[in-house]
């Protein structure tokens, strides 16, 4: 008798495990696989591939949001200012997101005939181009010049091929919207191995212009290798560097008919001998191309108007420029710009706007004796923070004329610069998370975890003031968050699976 109520109480309890199992929603049985997460202005962002969903945490509150999406993301791209997001998923089809207070809101969807492997915002967030696709796998023919031009404000998306290009674009950039004989125009660059592609967004169905950067009977191999686009002269101009050319290619546009591509005239600023970097800055005199010459090793200043050459040596080997601006003594914002090289033992501060008139000595070397592997400008401030080796940060006082070296406990894994410049995050190989304020250089650092391993990677969320510490977890997700201006143990706080906060929730 006992055996014959055991196997009833056996047999009732696997069928009321069956029927659990049957009643419990389909999430359970799909792997979240999520992908790398996205930072926005207050929020953090991870696609979930396997559910699919969007899945949202506001470290500010530790509030989390799970939103299912129609189909699998595989690719996601956040906007300029952080408050919108586009996601492309494999139906194929896109879905575009502002984000407001609470996480994303969706704006619109829209179907794609082709898959894109990248995306590339107008600075204003208006626009996008995709890129970078073509067919199917499997597909009869691919076609890797498709694109699409998609307007992010009217939720329209136009799919086209760039026809006369004849190559495969390595990258696209789009300019800020100007007045081109008094009609508005917001033109993209393809760049691709011989020439480039030009076309407008805001007239998506006007056939592009192709731009030849030689001559037809030129056999070099010139390729566009980095586009920028300024006001200079009576309007928009692009400039172009070029691997296998000594100048810089200015494009400017005296004309133009509205629905048609304006086609732009060439100019050659000479540059030097092959210049490895270059920038557009509108200086006190007037907007000016500053090139690096790693073969001077210095840096030319030149007019693009009149193509004036202006040649600057500097003490220590350079071919980067990064350019900043910042307050001057007299509380007006001035042009200035650092000059490195990765392996040089030091870092060239250049005031851009004194270059061309005091050249050599607008120029302020700093010597950090040892190898240079990392440097960024520090906003707000005439300074900057550099890194050499594995495990030391240097921070420049180009005032001062210093370069104070601090060394972590193990090798460095991130380094994050404060969108206000007021300090430095970062966190090394043992777990420590550590805030260096920029003015006094006094740290604050605190252990994140006790396995230091568990630490993939740091994010910075600006409008929350958060720092989020990612923790390996393939399957659920792991956080650590601590105020930006608060490191202390008290502080922090910890969420283990983190995702399965929506997976429970549906």
């Amino acid at each position: 008798m006992t055996r014959a109520l055991r196997a009833s109480a056996a047999l009732a309890l696997w069928a009321a495990l069956c029927a659990l199992a049957c009643d419990r929603p389909p999430g359970f049985d799909r792997p979240l696989d999520a992908a790398e997460p996205l930072v926005l202005d207050r929020h953090v962002v991870w696609p979930l591939v396997g559910q699919p969903a969007l899945f949202t945490l506001d470290p500010a509150t530790m509030a989390t949001r799970f939103d299912p999406l129609p189909a699998r993301p595989v690719l996601s791209a956040v906007s300029p200012d952080r408050g919108g997001l586009l996601v492309l998923d494999d139906r194929p089809a896109l879905s575009w997101f502002r984000v407001d207070a609470a996480g994303p809101e969706a704006v619109f969807e829209a179907e794609l005939t082709g898959r894109y492997g990248r995306i590339a915002f107008a600075p204003d967030q208006r626009r996008a181009v995709l890129f970078h696709g073509g067919g199917s796998a499997g597909a009869v023919l691919q076609n890797p010049n498709q694109v699409a031009i998609v307007d992010l404000e009217a939720g329209r998306v136009v799919e086209r091929t760039l026809r006369s290009f004849g190559d495969v674009p390595r990258a696209i950039v789009v300019s800020a919207e100007a007045a081109i004989a008094g009609s508005p125009r917001q033109l993209a660059w393809a760049l691709s191995d011989r020439y480039l592609a030009l076309f407008d967004l805001a007239a998506p169905e006007a056939e592009e212009v192709i731009v030849h950067l030689t001559l037809a009977g030129d056999t070099r191999s010139v390729a566009p290798t980095e586009v920028t686009l300024a006001e200079a002269g009576d309007g928009l101009a692009a400039f172009v560097r070029a691997s296998g050319a000594d100048d810089i290619f200015a494009l400017g546009f005296t004309d133009g008919q509205p629905g048609v591509v304006p086609r732009p005239y060439l100019n050659q600023l000479p540059a030097g001998q092959r210049p490895s970097d270059f920038a557009v800055v509108e200086v006190e005199a007037g907007p000016r191309v500053f090139a690096v010459e790693p073969a001077l090793p210095g840096v030319s200043v030149i007019e693009p108007t009149t193509a004036g050459r202006v040649a600057v040596t500097s003490d220590l080997p350079v071919s980067e420029i990064l350019p900043f601006e910042a307050p001057r003594e007299d509380g007006s914002t001035g042009h200035f710009a650092l000059l490195w090289q990765t392996g040089a033992a030091g870092v060239v501060f250049a005031d851009l706007d004194a270059l061309e008139e005091h050249r050599g000595r607008a120029l302020t070397p700093l010597v950090i004796g040892g190898a240079l592997t990392h440097v960024r400008p520090i906003p707000g401030r005439r300074a900057a923070v550099a890194r050499s080796g594995p495990s030391r940060v240097v921070m420049l006082d180009f005032d001062a004329r210093t370069a104070t070296p601090l060394d972590a406990d193990s090798p460095i894994q991130s380094l994050i610069v404060a969108p206000e410049g007021d300090a430095i995050f970062l966190h090394t190989e043992l777990g420590s998370l550590a805030a260096l304020a920029t003015d006094t250089l006094i740290a604050s650092t605190v252990p994140l975890t006790d396995a230091p391993a568990d630490v993939e990677r740091l994010l910075h969320v600006p409008g929350a003031r958060r720092l989020v510490a990612v923790l390996y977890d393939e399957a659920h997700g792991r956080v650590v968050v601590s105020p930006d201006a608060e490191l202390s143990p008290e502080a922090l706080r910890r969420r283990d699976g983190l995702f399965l906060d929506g997976v429970f929730d549906r």
